[in-house]
């Protein structure tokens, strides 16, 4: 009975199981099917990470636009799993769309202005399109599927926007292959306007690039041309300043000329009151500059029509009339030519030429000079004649100076011969008032001292003017040489309403050079007397302080001016005198050196000056 049961509910439990079997297969089957849409999912994302890898990839390769956006839109295709895709970059300048497309073997061109067609719509307003059947759309263009037999279906086309989001183009697909496309493809497509955005912002970048180098290439080009210009601007101003003379500075220039402008040779061409002068510099076979000096006798030749008209002159083939007499005999014969004239305050003072272009064109012919070598040699004649200019002016400049030096030189001596003369013209006339032989002959004793005063003066500027140094030591009685300077001074300021006042502490004896020392005397009351116009008073000690004989020279004029005062001992340093020459002070300060002494002074405006020299003390045998 029990075995009856127990197989009974064994038959009965046989259906529910069958059951659960096959609903384990349905369910079995269903996650299969799960599997499986999870791997092709799976298998769109790699593939669509690896197109965005290829796409990224492309972008930091830089290759050409074209084939960037070809691999963008290979990609897209693929990736949006659309029949066709194309990307339009906008033309803002003639506000339109391009884009390449490949049709069969050849690329062509299409240009669709903003606001035309579904792309263009999209370009003007910025939004994006997802259209199901192009065709029913009034936006939609059908002329291009007109013209390549395409037959559009679906559309998605989206805006690409830079980083400021302004629009840089518009990507778009067609013809989704399995539908239309969704918003899910519509996030896809727009990732893919991102990356294309880096892509048309890196060429406008690249090509910027670009520019600014062909920019800087140029302008470091036109740098060096300036930096060669300045060189050799340079070059003329060293040459102009260090130069001895100005023929040493128009070879320099001939020679710069002739090799900077490969030439054989160069004439220099100035014009003086009453002719002209060529300085020609040729260029030897062992490319040594060889320099001659000749006279432009005749008004012939380039450099005499430029010296004429005023005007540059470039030849390449030179006419007889063109033929330079001095080139010409100098064995130089004419084939090509530059002249320009050099110009110093409008007017022509000569001509810069350079002949002869060296070396020959790929057809054999003699080189020509171009315009920009043209260019260059103005520029050179503008500075050379500013040299030339500058360095005839300092030649005048000097001639005066040794005109006027002499003139000066002259006048001092004058001035000071007239007090020896005054006083051999007093001595003569009582001469001739005395009837007294011995008398007479103290007169004419007397005369010859002054000769002899003058003969040694003579000596003395001769001696100034040559730099010497030669002083006569010997030993003078102090107060003999006190009298004699007594009547030396007091027959030069005759008439001149001053006060001499001699002061003299020491009468032993001294060595010193006795007739330049008076000559220092001479020099500083004629000084103190030219101070004192209205007259006053020349107060002289002598003493002997220590181991130096001392001598001051005290007055009572108007000081010496301030402007003055650092350069009273040079030569030629005068303010205020009618008669001075600038050249008492300096022979005093000569004599006092010579003397191996020193000389000071002290001044106040209107209150007098006061000079102290002090010698060495040698109370001499």
């Amino acid at each position: 009975m029990s075995d009856l049961m127990a197989k009974e509910g064994l038959a009965a439990s046989i259906p529910p199981l069958e059951s659960k079997v096959l609903s384990l297969e349905r369910r079995l089957q269903m996650q299969e099917q799960e599997n499986e849409s999870l791997r092709r999912r799976v298998t769109e994302s790699e593939e669509r990470l690896q197109a965005f890898q290829q796409i990224a990839v492309a972008i930091g390769s830089q290759p050409t636009l074209d084939t960037v956006l070809q691999l963008i839109m290979e990609k897209t295709t693929l990736l949006m799993r659309a029949d066709r895709s194309t990307l339009y970059v906008l033309d803002e300048a003639n506000n339109e769309l391009w884009s390449r497309i490949a049709q069969g073997s050849r690329i062509s061109m299409i240009r669709l202005p903003v606001g035309e067609g579904i792309a263009g719509w999209v370009a003007k307003t910025g939004k994006s399109l997802n259209i199901k059947d192009a065709y029913r759309d009034e936006r939609f263009n059908n002329i291009i599927d007109s013209q390549t037999g395409y037959q559009t279906r679906s559309c998605l086309c989206q805006p690409i926007r830079d980083n400021h989001r302004n629009i840089i183009g518009v990507i778009q697909v067609l013809n989704k292959v399995d539908g239309y496309f969704s918003v899910e493809d519509e996030a896809l497509l727009s990732s893919i306007a991102a990356q294309a955005a880096i892509t048309l912002e890196n060429q406008k970048l690249y090509m910027s690039v670009v520019a600014k180098n062909m920019e800087l290439t140029e302008a470091h080009e036109k740098l060096q041309q300036k930096i060669r210009e300045i060189d050799i601007l340079y070059e003329i101003e060293r040459e102009a300043v260090h130069a001895d003379s100005l023929e040493a500075f128009l070879h320099s220039i001939g020679t710069k000329c002739t090799k900077l402008l490969d030439s054989e040779a160069c004439a220099i061409t100035l014009r003086n009151e009453t002719r002209c002068h060529v300085y020609l510099t040729k260029r030897q076979r062992d490319q040594r500059a060889a320099f001659t000096v000749q006279a432009l006798d005749h008004e012939e030749g380039a450099a005499a029509r430029v010296l004429r008209s005023g005007e540059t002159l470039r030849v390449d083939t030179v006419d007889d009339d063109l033929v330079d007499p001095v080139l010409a005999s100098s064995g130089v014969v004419l084939r090509t030519l530059m002249a320009v004239p050099l110009l110093a305050d409008d007017l022509v003072i000569g001509v810069l030429e350079v002949v002869n272009r060296r070396g020959r064109d790929e057809a054999g012919r003699a080189q020509t000079y171009s315009r920009s070598e043209l260019k260059l040699l103005t520029l050179i004649a503008s500075h050379t004649s500013s040299a030339v200019s500058a360095q005839m002016n300092r030649e005048r400049a000097e001639k005066a100076q040794r005109l006027s030096a002499i003139g000066q030189m002259l006048s001092s001596v004058l001035h000071d011969l007239k007090t020896p003369i005054s006083i051999i013209s007093g001595y003569v006339q009582l001469m001739a008032r005395q009837e007294k032989a011995a008398i007479r002959e103290q007169h004419a004793e007397a005369i010859l001292k002054q000769f002899d005063t003058l003969n040694k003066m003579t000596k003395e500027v001769l001696s100034f003017a040559k730099g010497e140094s030669t002083i006569l030591l010997r030993k003078v009685l102090l107060n003999k040489f006190v009298e004699e300077v007594k009547e030396l001074l007091q027959n030069d300021l005759m008439g001149r309403n001053v006060a001499l006042v001699f002061e003299s502490h020491y009468r032993g004896a001294a060595r010193f050079d006795e007739v330049k020392l008076k000559r220092v005397f001479a020099n500083l009351a004629r000084n103190a007397a030219e101070a004192m116009p209205q007259g006053g008073t020349l107060h002289i000690r002598v003493e002997k302080v220590d181991h130096e004989l001392c001598f001051t020279f005290a007055d009572t004029g108007r000081g010496i001016p301030a402007e003055v005062q650092q350069r009273i001992f040079e030569s030629f340093v005068t303010k205020g005198k009618s008669n001075g020459t600038g050249l008492g002070l300096a022979i005093v300060k000569k004599i006092v050196d010579e003397h191996r002494g020193r000389i000071t002074y002290e001044t106040q405006e209107d209150a007098g000056t006061v000079f102290r020299i002090a010698l060495p003390f040698d109370p001499g045998d």
